[in-house]
């Protein structure tokens, strides 16, 4: 392979990142536009994927980025159950994304139209031992 074709192939990878950001940028828009319109049944949908206190407090304590072995501290949950119990579930639900990624270690974050929704107040109204950070 050539300079030119590695040149090339450099700027379409630059232009697919862009692109993914785009994408990223215009679904949170969207996200934030709908729960703005219809709050409470975004936060009703939220709770019936967030059925338990320490997903709930996953999603608080990711309101910054943690990695899995943080959560595990957090919540006192074993390095073998944290994806199954918690990082999946709410991954495939998108409430939690991948904020950081370097090697083989992962942060993880909050999506951010809970924000927007109001839900660290109704997860603390919903379960008293929670608390916000």
């Amino acid at each position: 392979m050539g300079k030119t074709e590695i040149d090339k192939l450099t700027e379409d990878i630059a232009k697919i990142k862009n692109d993914l950001n785009v994408v990223k940028a215009n679904t949170q828009i969207s996200a934030n536009l709908l729960s703005l319109l219809h709050g409470n049944d975004i936060l009703d949908i939220i709770f019936s994927i967030a059925t338990s206190e320490k997903l709930c407090y996953a999603l608080i304590v990711c309101k910054e980025p943690k990695t899995a072995k943080e959560l595990c501290d957090i919540l006192s949950i074993k390095p073998s159950n944290i994806r199954k119990q918690i990082i999946d579930k709410l991954v495939n639900a998108s409430l939690l994304t991948v904020a950081d990624k370097k090697g083989q270690s992962e942060k993880y974050q909050r999506a951010m139209f809970l924000d927007t929704v109001g839900f660290d107040k109704r997860a603390v109204s919903k379960y008293k031992n929670l608390k916000v950070i």
